[in-house]
């Protein structure tokens, strides 16, 4: 039987002959969050992960819309692809989407074809599944309001919204592995925890959408997504409300959650570009 757990030695083997120029935390800016986040997104962790001996390298949960489409950057995708020597074999003419956003982010709006498939996991069905992809559709660029210098100088840093041909439950994080990953995890051992949590007052309501992946049955979540929805009522406006959404992911290794969604998630992009 697989256990996420156990057997490192030979996975130590494994990740020792990759050469890789940065970090795995480095390269992805994988920020430990801190105690504030953790307190308002209610984070917690008990016990030791068991992404260790580098597994954790082979992993990397993002952000969904809808049931088809993900959210990734330029660097993340040629990250995972490297793991797996999977390499891009077609690729349309870049294109900038929204047109007047070209100065900031250049063009990278693409539709790419792989020499084999790039894996994943999502909760389908309720269940952690796997799934493949050998064509990825570039739709748009994720952000809604691109602030600061008129330029970006690590462009492949910036969130692209992308469609696949699978479909996946809704709010479903997306969790790009390598076929490393997969051969040390059991996906019978994997638990899903979904729970929906509502809070409010007098001029505010919300729900909040908790998703927490376990590897391997112990109760230590390795992934937690939250999803937080609310909705503001104006007496002024009469029946008049505003509605928000955020969301954020967090992956545990090395004793820290790490943030591995992008800071934070709203209901039309990514704050902070």
């Amino acid at each position: 039987m697989k256990n996420v757990c156990t057997g490192f030695s030979l996975l130590f083997v494994v990740l020792s002959t990759m050469a890789q120029k940065d970090n795995f935390e480095k390269r992805l800016k994988l920020k430990v969050l801190d105690q504030s986040t953790i307190e308002d997104w209610d984070f917690g962790a008990t016990s030791i992960s068991c992404l260790s001996d580098g597994l954790w390298e082979h992993i990397l949960p993002k952000s969904t819309r809808g049931t088809d489409k993900i959210i990734l950057n330029r660097d993340e995708l040629h990250y995972f692809l490297e793991l797996d020597n999977v390499k891009i074999k077609t690729e349309s003419e870049p294109i900038a989407n929204p047109k007047h956003w070209e100065n900031r982010f250049g063009k990278q709006i693409q539709t790419l074809t792989f020499s084999k498939p790039l894996h994943f996991l999502a909760i389908k069905d309720g269940k952690l599944v796997q799934l493949s992809v050998e064509t990825l559709v570039g739709l748009r660029y994720a952000t809604y309001y691109p602030y600061g210098e008129l330029d970006v100088h690590d462009q492949t840093s910036i969130p692209i919204v992308y469609e696949q041909e699978n479909s996946f439950d809704e709010h479903s994080p997306i969790l790009l592995v390598s076929s490393t990953f997969l051969d040390y995890i059991d996906l019978n051992e994997a638990k899903v925890r979904w729970d929906t949590v509502a809070f409010g007052s007098e001029d505010m309501s919300g729900a909040r959408c908790i998703i927490g992946l376990d590897f391997n049955g112990d109760g230590q979540d390795e992934v937690l997504t939250f999803h937080e929805t609310t909705e503001t009522y104006e007496p002024s406006e009469g029946d008049e409300s505003i509605t928000s959404a955020h969301s954020i992911i967090g992956l545990y290794f090395k004793n820290h959650w790490r943030r591995v969604s992008f800071w934070q998630e709203g209901p039309d992009g990514v704050e902070g570009f």
